[in-house]
């Protein structure tokens, strides 16, 4: 039997031919990757935490802590109070908001004190109510803050005669190092999420009932 290369008449065949192509390579995704189609807009620029300072609480000293109270610096705000039972922060209103939302808005005295650890706090001493009177407590805040100016003193309720009793460290340690942007600072820093401008602000919602 002639196998395929063995001439049949005569004559030398010719090589058989394979009617094959080979396929195109696939595509490849790293050969058509567009990093550009990928980048995701850039995001807000970090700002680097002014003074060092990271927070500032607005809560009147805690018993047993030795702070120290600013010898000058002070100011009248208005402010919804921080209530720690319903885990809500202090606000700071503007006044002509505050005005027509006295039953959650309080004038008070502004206070800024540091402790030995170096943390700054705004004590907000309530001024007067809604019927214009100060209570015991706030009042005997008004008078022993100014004894405690510039000095590291220890603040304790006396429930007794709703007074507070002051202690004077027996050591008095350096005073600490006070942002030199002043006051104006600390009350930023301390309501910088939490400033209310508008009657509509939704903590109106939360603090406040509907009249019936």
């Amino acid at each position: 039997m002639p196998t395929p290369s063995t001439p049949v008449n005569g004559s030398v065949a010719a090589p058989i031919q394979e009617a094959f192509q080979a396929p195109a390579p696939p595509t490849s995704v790293a050969q058509d990757f567009d990093l550009d189609a990928f980048r995701a807009t850039p995001g807000p620029v970090a700002v680097p935490v002014e003074s060092g300072v990271d927070a500032v609480r607005v809560e009147k000293p805690r018993k047993g802590d030795f702070v120290y109270v600013h010898p000058d610096w002070r100011d009248y705000l208005w402010i919804i109070l921080g209530d720690f039972r319903r885990k809500r922060d202090a606000h700071l209103v503007a006044p002509n908001v505050a005005a027509g939302h006295l039953q959650v808005c309080r004038k008070v005295l502004i206070v800024p004190y540091c402790d030995i650890d170096g943390n700054y706090f705004l004590w907000p001493i309530p001024q007067e109510d809604s019927v214009g009177r100060i209570n015991e407590y706030n009042k005997s805040a008004m008078r022993q803050v100014v004894r405690a100016a510039g000095k590291w003193c220890q603040f304790e309720a006396n429930l007794g005669n709703q007074t507070y009793n002051l202690y004077e460290a027996l050591e008095q340690r350096e005073a600490p190092k006070w942002p030199p942007e002043g006051l104006p600072f600390l009350i930023r820093k301390a309501f910088e999420d939490r400033i209310v401008t508008t009657s509509d602000h939704p903590i109106f919602q939360q603090t406040q009932g509907r009249k019936i």
